[in-house]
């Protein structure tokens, strides 16, 4: 028998016993997701071969929401163990001019933004700045010929945890100045932040004590971003908490 606890699960108004191994709980909850479905009144769920393609489609997409969910769920609880464990660095007073190693974070989907970071990037070492680069690429696809590390979705564990070589070497550094330059918080960048070694963190704003310094504007483009981030930079010379 299996020994565990009731929890609730989300976005339901169900309770199951949970078991102590966590994948075994993914199973399960896959498992009621499928029953819980079929059950559902939405124009009968039956299992039969002769369902109609659109009644199929909504069934793989009510299916493929609450995985998301429940993946998301985990991720969350994942976040708030790890904030109770902080990333030991010695900590100093840094500001953008005093920074010698930089890290930044970014979402490198998008062609567009790939090249505004890329722009800042070489602005910042042709001031004589050490920057890491790491990028998240929204794709199941792994392509080697991006001019930066980066990590698609295959080096996303079940939980929304980024793995992989690229990911491993990023934290392997530890900065002045750590970065993630998206206007809007993105999670599997808030997680990589969370764990990196650096004496200032900026990010987007978000509810997690993450950051040290947070810019609130998610509809800004990345240039608008940078420029009210090195504002704020300028402004200080300390790592404690502020908010933009």
């Amino acid at each position: 028998m299996t020994v565990g606890r009731f929890i609730r699960l989300p976005c339901t108004s169900a309770f199951i016993r949970r078991p102590l191994n966590e994948a075994h709980y993914l199973r399960s909850f896959a498992g009621f997701c499928a029953l819980r479905i079929a059950a559902t009144p939405l124009g009968g769920w039956e299992a039969s071969c002769s369902m109609h393609k659109t009644r199929h489609t909504h069934y793989n997409v009510y299916a493929m929401g609450m995985i998301q969910n429940i993946r998301e769920y985990f991720h969350q609880r994942f976040l708030k163990e790890a904030l109770h464990k902080p990333v030991p660095a010695s900590r100093k007073r840094v500001n953008l001019n005093t920074s010698k190693t930089i890290g930044i974070l970014f979402d490198a989907t998008d062609q567009v933004s790939q090249a505004q970071v890329m722009d800042y990037a070489d602005a910042l070492r042709l001031s004589g700045k050490r920057v890491h680069l790491l990028g998240a690429v929204d794709t199941d696809h792994e392509d080697g010929s991006f001019p930066f590390p980066s990590f698609s979705r295959k080096q996303i564990d079940w939980a929304l945890r980024p793995k992989g070589r690229a990911v491993k070497q990023f934290l392997e550094t530890e900065y002045d100045l750590l970065v993630h330059l998206n206007p809007k918080p993105k999670l599997v960048l808030d997680f990589i932040a969370l764990q990196t070694k650096a004496h200032l963190k900026v990010g987007p704003f978000l509810d997690q004590n993450i950051y040290d310094l947070m810019i609130d504007n998610p509809t800004c483009a990345i240039p608008v971003f940078i420029r009210e981030m090195e504002t704020l930079l300028h402004k200080t010379n300390t790592n404690k908490y502020a908010h933009a």
